[in-house]
């Protein structure tokens, strides 16, 4: 049979030439039902944006080597293609760092070469004035507010900011770091880092004034990928108790100052005195006034997990346990009628007698400082009950925490449930219902249960407290507050406004001091008088 020249027969291997020749598109297709799955999957922001950056890697290393091998002529020219795009990104890394959120989301580019924010600020003169502290019905003495759970007491904001929005008093810029700010009477006290000066600062409420610093000459700022993620600067928030300041800096330097000057009283480099390491994004852990102790999570060996030091003296009083700390602080409450200190450490919660730091129980609870980190702080409930909450995809659990009669302790899980992820934050409850960001998504929960009742709202990893029946919220990338009310019924923004410029991080917690909020970044603070019901 006559062969036609111009269109021979399809030989043997013209259908394998075909699927080279749409290996691309097959590629693509099989990209976009990946990312789809992911989207629509039940993880947390930060693991979906994870994988999908990964899948979009593969995509491009997939078509590089197709482009090489399929359409090159020549070795030389394939070599060419497979090492250029490497070469490039190479480059381009060595001369731009990319900036990342807490979700690991992309929010900007700067040059390697420029130095950072607080590198450009300048170190304000050593003050010495001496500050008049007056403590109020209306003080944020400490971490997550005066009972250390998020929910602000003696509190009554007017929610109609339409009609009584809320007044800037002032603004200014800050040194960097995430520590919140503490408030006693007409002060407040933050952590920041400028230069080589991990500082303490105590400013006037009412008009932002340099009251008094004190600085240590520490720098926090690891190199690594990771750390550059987390910034430099000091993490924990000060607590000021009985005319004294108490600061946990990003190394482990404790700190005792007088209120009124900022004089050092006493001081303890916690990690290097106990043997202890220091986790990857520094310590964050605030420290918890206990009877006449300051208790710190230190996370030594041997004993000196958690360390308690005389207020007046320094000198240690009790250390206990032996696991290493997490970035969560403790917490004191009372549980099967004793009352203990719980601290939520690496791969354990473990909780101490409060008179002398003896571990009481112990339970597991997943988590690695350089990885799945574990920040947020255990939430009694009741006399007998714990919630823990984490993030990277890890169910919370409410534990039930029982002692027998031969005085030994141990605990139940009433339910674990894939709900209130919180990552870099802290849930908040209110009576039956629990409420926080679930991966950077505003959810409640019902307390009993773990049950959803909703999940709205994108703020990414800001940071939320709790007023009467309100929440308040602020956004991680864009540093607005918005007001929500706190109802199991459904996600109900009632208010917002800027408050600062976000710069894609806002995690330090604000500060609420009656009508007074404040709220800071790495590089900016500010002050608003809110609007409060008439009485």
């Amino acid at each position: 049979m006559p062969t036609n020249k111009k269109n021979p027969p399809p030989g043997p291997g013209t259908h394998h030439r075909a699927w080279i020749a749409w290996f691309p598109v097959l590629v693509l297709i099989t990209a976009v039902a990946i990312v789809g799955w992911i989207i629509q999957s039940n993880q947390t922001e930060d693991l979906k944006y994870s994988q999908c950056a990964i899948t979009l890697g593969v995509v491009l290393i997939l078509w590089t080597i197709w482009f090489a091998f399929h359409v090159a002529k020549t070795r030389p020219m394939r070599w060419i293609i497979l090492l250029a795009p490497f070469v490039l990104y190479a480059g381009f890394c060595g001369c731009v760092r990319m900036k990342l959120d807490g979700n690991l989301e992309f929010i900007g580019f700067e040059w390697r070469w420029t130095p950072p924010a607080d590198l450009r600020l300048q170190v304000p003169d050593q003050e010495s004035e001496i500050a008049k502290w007056q403590p109020s019905a209306f003080d944020y003495p400490r971490f997550l507010g005066p009972n250390g759970n998020g929910v602000i007491p003696n509190s009554s904001l007017d929610p109609d900011w339409e009609s009584h929005p809320p007044r800037k008093i002032w603004q200014d810029t800050i040194g960097a770091g995430w520590s919140g700010f503490a408030i006693v009477g007409a002060y407040a006290v933050t952590q920041e880092q400028r230069s080589e000066n991990e500082m303490v600062v105590c400013r006037q409420l009412i008009d932002g004034k340099i009251v008094w610093t004190h600085r240590d000459k520490i720098r926090f700022d690891p190199s690594h990928l990771s750390g550059r993620m987390g910034g430099p600067g000091p993490r924990a928030t000060p607590t000021i108790h009985n005319g004294r300041v108490f600061t946990h800096g990003a190394t482990g330097r404790l700190n005792c100052l007088d209120a009124r000057t900022g004089e050092i009283l006493w001081s303890h480099d916690t990690i290097t005195e106990n043997g202890g390491e220091l986790i990857l994004w520094g310590k964050s852990g605030s420290p918890l006034i206990v009877d006449h102790n300051v208790v710190v999570s230190v996370g030594g060996p041997k004993g000196k997990s958690l360390i308690a030091y005389d207020m007046e003296t320094g000198e240690v009083a009790w250390s206990g346990g032996d696991r290493q700390s997490s970035y969560a602080t403790p917490v004191l409450t009372t549980l099967a009628g004793i009352r203990q200190i719980v601290c939520v450490n690496e791969n354990w919660v473990t909780a101490h007698r409060a008179e002398d730091g003896t571990v009481l129980w112990e339970h597991p609870w997943p988590g690695n400082s350089g990885a799945d980190a574990t920040c947020s702080n255990p939430i009694p409930v009741d006399k007998d009950r714990i919630l823990l909450c984490k993030g990277y995809n890890v169910p919370s659990e409410l534990l039930h925490v029982t002692k027998t009669a031969n005085g030994q302790f141990s605990t139940k899980i009433i339910w674990r449930k894939l709900v209130m992820r919180t990552k870099m934050t802290n849930a908040i409850r209110l009576d039956k219902y629990v409420y926080g960001l679930d991966g950077g998504i505003l959810q409640c929960i019902e307390l009993e249960t773990g049950k959803k009742r909703w999940k709205q709202g994108r703020y990414g990893h800001g940071q939320v407290l709790a007023m009467e029946d309100l929440l308040l919220v602020t956004t991680e990338r864009t540093g607005e507050v918005v007001l929500v009310q706190a109802t199991p019924d459904a996600h109900r923004v009632l208010a917002q406004f800027q408050a600062i410029h976000g710069g894609g991080k806002v995690w330090n917690y604000p500060a609420i001091s009656g009508k007074y909020l404040l709220v800071r970044n790495a590089e900016e603070v500010a002050c608003y008088e809110l609007p409060v019901r008439p009485h």
